[in-house]
């Protein structure tokens, strides 16, 4: 065998071997871990909660990361109910813990206000009717209110999807844009892009309550410095 032939097979060799090596790095990144070791803070949006500052094991507070509060409830709800807990602070409604003792109030008011069997029947006053959902959002829900530009892109306003069942964090895309109505400057419209393909239209107390952290990612999108 030459001795060109020889460096062939030992380079072919060399190569294998850091090829090899550097697919074992990979899978040891890959399979690497990141473990919260407390939540240092929290940051509240419109009366919820929308980021959380994480303290990671094994990494110094430098390397704290501000995390959605969407992915820390799912990933650690146990150690978010206790991180509220030792607050002692009213908690956001969309904080673990709180349907529990927002559950608990209740079953203590229907229990004051359990009626006496035993005693003479009371007639109620009637109830004054109460405003539904769809007739207090019919004034912000007009087309009126939508330029022609935003029509011809495909956006409609809602009527079987999003629905009570969608999660809006998981469903939705973007929102594509904040517009005030072109007649009226006391309304404005959010614009959503869905990942079902749907582009629908809604008012701005919908998305603040559906999927706030969503309306901060897209004005964090747009943040201009001077």
């Amino acid at each position: 065998m030459d001795e060109e032939r020889k460096k062939q097979i030992e380079l072919d060799g060399l190569l294998s071997k850091a090829l090899a090596e550097e697919e074992e790095e990979e899978e040891e990144e890959e399979e690497a871990e990141y473990e919260i070791e407390k939540i240092v803070r929290h940051k509240i949006f419109k009366g919820k909660v929308v980021q959380y500052e994480i303290k990671w094991k094994g990494y110094p507070e430098e390397e704290n990361t501000l995390e959605k509060a969407s992915t820390i409830h799912n990933d650690v709800f146990d150690l978010c109910k206790q991180y509220w807990d030792s607050l002692g602070v009213k908690r956001p409604p969309n904080a673990p813990g709180y349907e529990r003792e927002d559950e608990k109030e209740g079953k203590k008011k229907a229990k004051s206000k359990k009626p006496d069997l035993n005693g003479e029947s009371t007639v109620l006053g009637k109830r004054p009717r109460s405003i539904s959902l769809d007739e207090e959002k019919k004034n912000d829900l007009d087309p009126k209110h939508v330029p022609r530009c935003m029509h011809e892109k495909g956006y409609r306003f809602p009527t079987s999807y999003p629905n009570e069942n969608t999660q809006w964090d998981e469903e939705m895309k973007s929102i594509s844009a904040v517009q005030l109505s072109p007649i009226d400057k006391s309304i404005m419209l959010t614009y959503v892009d869905w990942k079902n393909g749907e582009k629908t239209i809604h008012s701005m107390k919908e998305i603040h309550e559906k999927c706030p952290e969503s309306l901060i990612d897209y004005y964090e999108a747009r943040l201009r410095f001077v």
